[in-house]
């Protein structure tokens, strides 16, 4: 081999050595999805519910993500029941019941009532559904909304779910704390309707068609729908079920869908449905925490509208919870935890009541996990990393690599993080008022490498024989910015180039190693001495040479 194409292997080699063996990923949770499920999770956490969710993941082959957020969606993580539309944690109706039980070689009773098995059956659900799909291989987030029966009802399954993936959550479940770092996420829409600006549309089945003019509805009733959002919608769907509202508002972010026009009359109240109109609120009676500020103003927005609408006054008089109407209802929605005087204070559009409004949060929050190589590993925390804000404060990582910076002033933040016997690196994150950000990162292990070459590359290069004292190890040959990493045994032929064959048969060239502390990959044990880059292209010329010389172990 020529002395010009030695320096060209060279050359590829080391390029090849410096490329990095586990590239840090970008510290949000990306849903790009391959093979599915999403690619690496970003659910963290510890607890009964979050172990079956992920079990039921890996028996199946399905996002544990995905079922976190429909389960979080759905009901907030309490396997109970709902009055209407769907059964435990993620709402199954029952067809979806039977159907997994089915699968599962279970009973019906045993998918609604035990934890585990209502887990595994969602989970089986969207692997059958994946799996009948021939053409193409579905994510996880499209198997999830083959689970029901409506594909309308599927896409707001899946319209609920993004939305969830994409905000993140960060909740306390019986006293342990699950965290689902944000993704971005297209979030599923539909058109909209004349009655209310900007709100999507779904077509109930359950209504009597009518057409109301001014004057022949001086109602709004609110009611909760003891139940999920996307749940609800299906629910008003099903002629069985003989029941609607004109509207339902979903409680995580105030996102509105109308079911039934205003001029024609929805099946909610009985006796009232002729002068009224109706609207449901995603929740439980007994669960104030359902009752967010986002539904609040959403929902009151969406009355005001209604009033101004059909020229109805904006008092309790005229918006009744439907546990008033009582001369032929026996319901207790919206129930005692519904705040009245905020909610008739922002149809009025006064903002306040006589609770003052929540503060506007000045400053933001900004947290992360420090972790080896994939951030996204959880089995691989690094404790003790050095969290630093430039022109800020310092935290250190906790046991499980958490750090968290709160009451930060919104803007660009440079955080640098640092951990013995690790690479160092340098983020951007930009913070928001209110808002939480995750700034999760991957440390590389600082690594050695080796590789043997010729003793007369040693000698011309000053380096020692493994017998030779620590003088091998000298500043002389400390890193530099210039210096970079070899891949074992991959600089030099086992071989010398001109040797002929009756004189290279039988002979084990000698042969020196040295080794080089970079970070690019891990090398077989050995001494630590370390080759810069120039001093390994000088030598190439006396690789080309081809003498056979003594070789020997260079430390």
């Amino acid at each position: 081999m020529s002395p010009l194409n030695l320096l060209t292997l060279g050359l590829v080699v080391l390029i090849s050595a410096c490329e990095p063996a586990s590239p840090v990923a970008s510290p949000v949770a990306s849903p790009v999805e391959s093979n599915d499920p999403m690619g690496p999770s970003a659910l963290h956490g510890q607890g009964p519910l979050v172990e079956t969710l992920r079990r039921a993941a890996a028996e199946f082959d399905v996002s544990a993500d995905v079922l976190f957020a429909a389960a979080y969606s759905e009901s907030r993580l309490r396997h109970r029941d709902a009055e209407k539309e769907g059964r435990g944690l993620f709402k199954l109706d029952d067809a979806a019941i039977l159907r997994a039980a089915s699968l599962l070689g279970v009973t019906a009773d045993e998918v609604t009532s035990d934890l585990e098995t209502h887990v595994r059956a969602m989970a089986v659900l969207m692997a059958e559904a994946r799996a009948a799909e021939s053409s193409s291989t579905l994510t996880s987030l499209e198997a999830l909304g083959r689970t029901r029966e409506r594909p309308v009802s599927g896409a707001l399954l899946v319209d609920g779910v993004e939305g969830v993936l994409s905000a993140g959550v960060s909740f306390n479940l019986d006293g342990d704390l699950l965290l689902l770092e944000p993704s971005t996420l297209t979030v599923t829409r539909q058109a909209n309707r004349p009655d209310q600006r900007g709100v999507p549309y779904i077509q109930s089945t359950n209504y009597r068609n009518s057409s109301r003019g001014r004057g022949d509805v001086d109602t709004v009733v609110i009611h909760v729908t003891q139940g999920s959002y996307a749940g609800t919608i299906s629910w008003f769907q099903n002629p069985a079920s003989d029941v609607s509202t004109h509207y339902v508002v979903r409680s995580r972010d105030g996102a509105t869908t109308q079911m039934v026009e205003e001029e024609d009359v929805a099946w909610h109240a009985s006796c009232w449905n002729g002068r009224s109109v109706g609207i449901e609120h995603e929740g439980f009676v007994d669960d104030p925490a359902w009752f967010t500020e986002e539904m609040y103003r959403a929902s009151a927005r969406l009355t005001a509208g209604i009033c101004d609408r059909w020229g109805i006054p904006k008092d309790r008089a005229h918006i009744k919870g439907h546990v008033q109407l009582s001369d032929c209802n026996n319901h207790s929605d919206p129930g005692r935890h519904w705040d009245w005087d905020h909610y008739i204070s922002l149809v009025r559009g006064e903002g306040g009541g006589p609770e003052p409004m929540p503060p506007v949060p000045m400053t933001g929050e900004l947290l992360g996990f420090v972790r080896e190589g994939d951030l996204h590993d959880a089995t691989r925390p690094i404790s003790g990393a050095r969290v630093s804000i430039e022109g800020g404060g310092a935290q250190q990582s906790g046991a499980d690599g958490l750090y968290r910076f709160a009451e930060l002033m919104p803007g660009l933040k440079v955080l640098h993080v640092s951990a013995e016997g690790f690479e160092p690196t340098t983020l951007e994150r930009e913070v928001m008022a209110g808002g939480v950000v995750w700034g999760s990162v991957g440390l590389r292990r600082l690594a050695r490498v080796e590789v043997d070459v010729p003793s007369e590359v040693a000698d011309a290069l000053g380096l020692s024989d493994a017998s030779d004292d620590a003088a091998a190890r000298s500043a002389d040959f400390a890193p530099r910015e210039a210096d970079v990493s070899l891949p074992v045994d991959a600089a030099v032929p086992t071989v010398p180039p001109h040797a002929d064959t009756a004189s290279s048969v039988g002979q084990t060239p000698s042969r020196s190693r040295v080794s080089h502390s970079g970070g690019c990959s891990t090398a077989r044990g050995g001494s630590d001495v370390r080759l810069p880059l120039g001093a390994f292209l000088a030598a190439l010329p006396l690789l080309a040479a081809g003498s056979r010389l003594r070789r020997r172990r260079v430390r």
